[in-house]
């Protein structure tokens, strides 16, 4: 019963660990409450991309800007990508620019705006 336990206990370490490497799919979230409304930010980061993307309970300014860096051979590349909207959702990605490219980080910035409330939270993979 304990072997089980422990092989079940180390698959479960190993599986979580896998899943936090940068290589991975890695998605992180942030959110909260601005004037009553909810809003929220998050960045994804996959193989070949990395997205952020914000959401607003209420419609206003929503801004959404990542930067991408992966590496190629031994180079590194840095890669962004901007977007804003009036509205309540707005998302950016930026790509790789080469086939087989190994993602090494993202970050992404996010801002809401309206009335006279302001959001301005910061998103990482670091």
């Amino acid at each position: 019963m304990k072997k089980k336990r422990l092989a079940l206990l180390t698959a479960t370490m190993v599986a979580c660990f896998s899943w936090s490497l940068p290589s991975s799919a890695a998605v992180l979230y942030q959110s909260g409450t601005l004037g009553g409304y909810s809003v929220s930010a998050s960045l994804s980061m996959g193989s070949t991309s990395a997205t952020a993307s914000t959401t607003s309970g209420k419609a206003g300014a929503v801004v959404a800007r990542t930067s991408y860096t992966y590496g190629f051979g031994v180079a590194r590349y840095t890669v962004s990508a901007s977007n804003s909207a009036n509205s309540t959702y707005t998302s950016a990605t930026a790509n790789s620019n080469h086939y087989g490219s190994v993602s090494i980080s993202a970050t992404g910035s996010h801002s809401v705006s309206f009335d006279s409330y302001y959001w301005s939270p910061n998103t990482s993979t670091q």
